[in-house]
């Protein structure tokens, strides 16, 4: 594997955060998002594959735009049932088991988008 994306993210070193942090502004609260459901989530795994830790960081300052201690407790669950590290860990290893778990993250980022608008987005 080569080095050339590590230089540019040393220069641009919050380029992932700002993405992941854009794709779950578009995808969660947002009211109408079922035509870019797919998309941002096949964007977002692999944001999140780059380091879970930064990436439950930003979702865990995301949580602080919510008023309710409760609506911020709800989601910070749900990503937590979202963003399984073994998932993750395979579809990083790409493969046959990468190709599962995709799957798998594309079901469970579906219930979550379900989940999260049932308590974020009012009508």
């Amino acid at each position: 594997k080569t080095q050339v994306l590590a230089g540019h993210l040393s220069v641009h070193n919050g380029i992932f955060d700002n993405c992941a942090r854009r794709l779950l502004q578009e995808v969660v609260f947002q009211g109408i998002i079922w035509d870019r459901l797919e998309p941002a989530g096949f964007a977002l795994l692999p944001l999140a594959a780059v380091d879970v830790n930064k990436f439950a960081s930003s979702v865990n300052e995301m949580s602080h735009q919510l008023g309710s201690v409760e609506k911020q407790e709800r989601l910070k669950v749900a990503f937590q049932r979202l963003i399984q590290p073994d998932v993750i860990a395979k579809v990083a290893s790409g493969g046959y088991e990468g190709r599962i778990n995709r799957l798998k993250f594309k079901k469970a980022f579906e219930e979550f988008v379900r989940e999260v608008h049932s308590f974020l987005v009012t009508k």
